[in-house]
C-alpha cells in the first residue's frame, strides 16, 4: 500500500497500527511540499515504467486534482504540481531528470508564468492544454 504525502496526511502511528494488524507492507511517498511529493511519486513511477508525458496542474485547486488523479490512472502519466507563482526548480529539474518530453496542462489555475517556463525547456509544441492535444 502506498501512502502519498507526509505525516500530516496520515499520521505514522495510524500507518504502523494498520500494518501491524493486517500484516501488509506500507510505503510512504512524500516530499517537503506538494511539488516535492509529486516529484517523489514520479520517481517511484519511473522505476516501474518510463513515462514521457506528464500532466501539470495547480495543486491548490481541488477539482483539478480530482481530474488529474483520474486521468493519471487511466493513461499512466504522472502529475506535477505548481501553484500560482509558477513551477519550482524541483519541478523543472524533474522534467529533464526523468526524460519528460510532453506536458498537458489541466484546469484553469496554471498561470502563463508556468506555461512560459515549460515552453522554454520543452518547446512550445510540447506544452498543450487539455483538449488541444
Amino acid at each position: 500500500v502506498y501512502i502519498i504525502g507526509g505525516d500530516y496526511v496520515i499520521p505514522d502511528d495510524l500507518i504502523y497500527a494498520q500494518s501491524f494488524n493486517t500484516h501488509i507492507t506500507i510505503q510512504r511517498i512524500y516530499g517537503a511540499h506538494m511539488d516535492g511529493t509529486a516529484v517523489a511519486v514520479l520517481s517511484e513511477l519511473s522505476s516501474l515504467s518510463s513515462p514521457t508525458t506528464a500532466y501539470v496542474i495547480n495543486g491548490a485547486i481541488d477539482a483539478s486534482c480530482v481530474t488529474a488523479a483520474s486521468l493519471s490512472t487511466e493513461n499512466g502519466y504522472p502529475v506535477l504540481l505548481v501553484d500560482y507563482s509558477g513551477p519550482t526548480d524541483a519541478t523543472l529539474a524533474a522534467i529533464s531528470d526523468f526524460g519528460l518530453t510532453d506536458i498537458i496542462i489541466l484546469g484553469e489555475g496554471v498561470t502563463q508564468k508556468t506555461i512560459s517556463a515549460l515552453e522554454r525547456i520543452l518547446g512550445e509544441e510540447h506544452v498543450t492544454k487539455q483538449g488541444e492535444e
